[in-house]
């Protein structure tokens, strides 16, 4: 009776995990550089992040800000969705759709007067399937090299 209601709690527990949702994150860096080509050195800068359905879409699926600051290099690292959300909702993104396009746009003073950094970006990733809420194994990133002068 006691191996019986010890499979049956674990047949439960294990039931729970498949039903746990992956993160609605994913990790996202740059390199902030001025108008000269020179990096941003530890600065705090305002971005603006867009995630869109179309490389010439004008509405976006997801659409975020966040304050960050650079290290020596210009470089910084974040988290998509991670962001105070100015539109959309990232569990809504529609991913099974097929490609994405990230746009970044850049306040080097910190504030709101945003312009685009890079321009959209193809961005292709097998990231987790918000349908099935299986995680799948990230395969393979691209983004197209593309820089903007401030």
């Amino acid at each position: 009776m006691k191996h019986l209601f010890l499979t049956i709690l674990t047949m439960c527990v294990l039931h729970q995990f498949n039903f746990a949702q992956s993160p609605k994150l994913f990790n996202y860096q740059g390199i902030a550089r001025d108008a000269t080509g020179n990096p941003l050195i530890s600065q705090s800068l305002s971005l603006k992040l867009s995630i869109l359905p179309t490389s010439d879409a004008t509405l976006p699926e997801y659409e975020e800000t966040q304050i960050i600051k650079t290290n020596e290099f210009g470089l910084y690292t974040l988290q998509i969705g991670n962001g105070q959300v100015l539109s959309g909702e990232m569990n809504k993104v529609r991913w099974e759709t097929g490609n994405k396009y990230i746009k970044v746009s850049i306040d080097p003073n910190g504030g709101h007067q945003y312009v685009d950094a890079v321009l959209p970006n193809y961005f292709q990733c097998h990231m987790h399937c918000m349908l099935t809420k299986q995680e799948l194994p990230l395969t393979r990133v691209q983004t197209a090299k593309q820089e903007v002068e401030l």
